[in-house]
């Protein structure tokens, strides 16, 4: 996995992180590595003409990804879940 800090992720935060683009590269890693990511990203991420995992830095690269309102409409929900929802996560 790369060298994020998954516990960023962790849920109730009482105030925003203290590093928004390290929160980013954490959620970008949650939803598109191999170990933990959703069925939908892992699978959209193929077809993607950049890597999310090393493209995606900063909240203004969030505009490499394309429009895809009219394909989340008909995704099954279970598809849109992090496989490792309901593990531990684990920290480099």
């Amino acid at each position: 996995m790369f060298d994020v800090d998954l516990s960023l992720l962790d849920l109730p935060q009482g105030a925003p992180p203290d590093d928004p683009a390290a929160y980013l590269r954490a959620a970008i890693a949650w939803h598109f590595s191999a170990e933990t990511g959703s069925p939908y990203w892992l699978r959209t991420a193929s077809a993607l003409e950049f890597d999310p995992l090393t493209d995606v830095r900063t909240f203004a690269d969030l505009r490499l990804f394309p429009n895809r309102v009219n394909d989340l409409r008909d995704v099954p929900a279970n598809d849109l879940i992090p496989r490792a929802t309901g593990r531990r996560r684990r920290s480099p």
